[in-house]
C-alpha cells in the first residue's frame, strides 16, 4: 500500500476506510495529519475512530485492523502546541500516545528568519 503520490491526506473516516481496505496489514502507521487519531476496522466492516488521551495505553485487539496517526512534532492542528508521538508495544499489542513540550518559540523564530510565511510560525504556538 506504499505509494505516497497516490494517497490523499487522511482527514477523516472516509480516507481512513480507504486506507484500511487497501492493505491486509493489521497495523498501519500514517503521518502528516498533524492530529493524533486512531481508526479501526472490524471483521464485519464496522469502522471505529477516536482521539486518544495522552499517557493512556490502548489495547489493539487482533480481530481488527488499525490505522494509527501519531500526530506531529510541529504544525499541530488540534489546538495543542506540544509535540505528539505514539509508542507501539508489539508484544502487548498496545499503543500509547504521548505529548511533550518543545521550544516552539525558537522554531518560530527560525521560520521567520527563513522568510517563510508568518502563519507557519504563529501556528506552532497556537496548535492550529
Amino acid at each position: 500500500a506504499w505509494a505516497p503520490a497516490g494517497w490523499d491526506y487522511i482527514q477523516g473516516r472516509t480516507e481512513a476506510v480507504r486506507s484500511l481496505h487497501a492493505t491486509a496489514c493489521r497495523y498501519t502507521f500514517c503521518g502528516h495529519m498533524h492530529e493524533p487519531k486512531l481508526f479501526n476496522l472490524s471483521g464485519t466492516g464496522k469502522v471505529g475512530d477516536f482521539t486518544p488521551t495522552p499517557g493512556v495505553s490502548i489495547p489493539l485487539p487482533p480481530h481488527r485492523q488499525w490505522l494509527v496517526i501519531p500526530g506531529s512534532a510541529g504544525q499541530p492542528r488540534d489546538g495543542n502546541p506540544a509535540a505528539c508521538y505514539a509508542m507501539f508495544d508489539e508484544v502487548a499489542a498496545a499503543l500509547t500516545f504521548h505529548r511533550v513540550p518543545y521550544d516552539h518559540e525558537s522554531a518560530g523564530e527560525k521560520i521567520r528568519a527563513a522568510d517563510l510565511p508568518q502563519r507557519l510560525a504563529s501556528r506552532l504556538g497556537e496548535g492550529e
